[in-house]
């Protein structure tokens, strides 16, 4: 089964999103097949959940796969994943193309894994959207990134219920983000802002003149609040602080009648105008409904069976992962996600 899902994926020329989801026996056949064959393949959209690598022959195929697809520009990885993945990724990361990357609570095994991995994401040429969704942010990991955050091409960052274990990666954290020379939208999701995080940031913020290069240029967000300048950026910061609630409560309070209105749950905000300063994406349930009509050929794979046929919409299983930036720098984004005529949606079970 595993080698007939590689062949498949490398080989069918309509296929452009695939997502494999719990259940999946990955063998090392799979693996080395996309190895192999990642060259030829189309899919743009990539869902690979609940992995696990069983050699470091595998770990290694699967980084070199992803990284050779061509196509390939939305990327959803999430299981356990080895060092010799991560070193691979760091070796061949100047060649992958994905656009978009969410890491949904992918554990580093080791200090190198960490350092490893955080190298990778700032050599990716092409990564402007970065999620990272649960699990720790190492002090190797976060020390790496701030020691490489200027050469990241990321724009917008979305921080998901991660945690920083030690107040040094806490602080290396906030170095890094104000070092990122492209970030412009900036969401804090169901995180605790630590008095060393938040210190750090302050003090950065208001004492180098290279810090946050998209704040001073009127472009920067912070969970969907536009910052006009260092001042408002930073008053946004305090009110998170002192509120005493994770940066996805609703906030209370006339005197911060503007600030509060638009540091709501980003996922649950309704859609409303682009241009409007507290506007942010809908939830990605709402999402998945805006763009339910854009595909016209359905593949699913299973254990037993694979079958394609004609639909108008995606199977009830699962989403897959939303294939549109989080923070679309205008509204045609959206409408160009629409144009879409026919692509092949691939889900294994």
């Amino acid at each position: 089964m595993s080698l007939d899902v590689a062949e498949i994926i490398c080989s069918m020329p309509s296929l452009r999103d695939i997502s494999l989801h719990r259940g999946v026996l990955y063998h090392d056949c799979f693996f080395a097949t996309l190895a192999r064959k990642g060259n030829e393949s189309k899919v743009q959209t990539f869902w690979l959940e609940y992995l696990k690598c069983s050699t470091p022959a595998s770990s290694h195929h699967l980084a070199v796969a992803l990284c050779t697809m061509p196509n390939l520009t939305d990327l959803t990885l999430g299981g356990n994943l080895t060092e010799e993945f991560y070193s691979t990724l760091k070796v061949k990361a100047s060649s992958i193309q994905v656009q978009t990357l969410k890491l949904d609570n992918l554990e580093c095994p080791t200090p190198a894994s960490s350092h490893h991995r955080a190298e990778a994401l700032c050599t990716m040429p092409n990564l402007t959207d970065l999620t990272l969704i649960g699990g720790y942010l190492t002090e190797e990991f976060c020390s790496t990134l701030n020691a490489k955050a200027s050469s990241i091409q990321v724009k917008t960052l979305w921080l998901d219920d991660v945690e920083c274990p030690t107040p040094a990666s806490s602080h290396y954290l906030a170095e890094a983000l104000y070092s990122m020379p492209n970030l412009t939208h900036l969401l804090l999701y169901r995180l605790d802002l630590t008095e060393e995080f938040c210190s750090t940031l302050k003090a950065k913020a208001s004492s180098i003149q290279g810090c946050f290069p998209q704040i001073r240029k009127g472009n920067f967000r912070l969970n969907g609040v536009a910052q006009d300048d260092l001042n408002s950026f930073l008053h946004t910061l305090t009110f998170y602080e002192s509120s005493d609630l994770d940066c996805s409560s609703d906030l209370d309070g006339s005197a911060n009648s503007n600030v509060s209105e638009n540091l709501a749950d980003p996922l649950q905000q309704p859609m409303g105008d682009v241009h409007s300063p507290g506007w942010t994406l809908p939830s990605s349930d709402h999402r998945q409904q805006h763009v339910s009509n854009t595909s016209d050929t359905v593949c699913q794979f299973s254990q037993t069976h694979r079958e394609c046929s004609s639909s108008q919409s995606r199977p009830c299983k699962r989403q897959a992962p939303c294939t549109q930036s989080r923070a679309p720098q205008d509204v045609h984004e959206i409408p160009e996600k629409q144009s879409k005529k026919s692509s092949c949606h691939g889900t294994v079970e």
